[in-house]
């Protein structure tokens, strides 16, 4: 903290009845910004830009994505301890607590976010363990309609009318979709449905990003405004 001295000067006052002389000075406090942008707010920023570096990591890497999320939550609780203990204790809030709690808020976010895609992907993967079972079971279904179909043409005789009808059949079956099939196709569409766990993250990297970078245009567009009219301002005593 500086201590700009301003003026000195010798006035002079009536009260009541009484005559005299009175010493006034006007001293300006201003608060040196470069200790807390290197020791606090750098760190901070940093920390929050090491929470995303998850977000470019595979959703299938739970031991990399996990420690990391740690990591930085921890030290983002380690700072914002520290920095409360240099920091005198008041009662109201600081404009540097609410730069500390939304860089804790954002790391905190990265941790919730992989646990959402941890969720949809495991639900991605169990539904294509299902499309591949059902695909398979449809598979072994026409393999073994196909061989039943071929040794009842085999055990029929052979006469032009049986042949016939056997070929009238097979288009009727070509060309009309039978309503299991129809269910079928539609289960499996529904199957293809959920979301790919990937385009979570894909999301990620430009929402918080864009989130953190528009939160401090703000404060700084705000504390700068605030600190020089308090500037101004001064602080007087008489």
């Amino acid at each position: 903290m500086s201590l700009n001295f301003k003026q000195l000067h010798l006035k002079s006052g009536f009260r009541k009845k009484w005559n005299y002389s009175r010493l006034s000075c006007q001293f300006y406090l201003v608060r040196s910004l470069g200790y807390y942008i290197i020791q606090i707010y750098v760190p901070s920023m940093l920390i929050v830009v090491l929470s995303w570096v998850s977000f470019w990591l595979s959703w299938e890497a739970v031991p990399a994505r996990v420690a990391l999320g740690i990591m930085t939550v921890l030290t983002m609780v380690t700072l914002i301890s520290s920095t409360n203990a240099s920091l005198p204790k008041i009662s109201y809030l600081k404009s540097i607590d609410i730069f500390l709690v939304i860089c804790f808020v954002m790391v905190f976010g990265a941790i919730i976010e992989y646990a959402v895609v941890s969720y949809v992907g495991n639900g991605w993967k169990r539904s294509q363990r299902d499309a591949g079972k059902r695909l398979e079971k449809q598979k072994m279904e026409a393999a073994a309609q196909h061989e039943s179909r071929r040794r009842f043409s085999l055990d029929m005789p052979d006469s032009p009318l049986v042949e016939m009808r056997l070929i009238a059949r097979r288009s009727h079956s070509c060309g009309r979709k039978s309503p299991r099939r129809r269910r079928r196709q539609t289960s499996s569409s529904m199957i293809r449905s959920p979301r790919h766990p990937t385009s979570i993250d894909n999301g990620s990297r430009i929402i918080f990003p864009l989130f953190f970078f528009m939160f401090n245009v703000l404060y700084w567009s705000i504390y700068l405004q605030i600190s020089s009219r308090q500037d101004t301002t001064g602080f007087n005593l008489t």
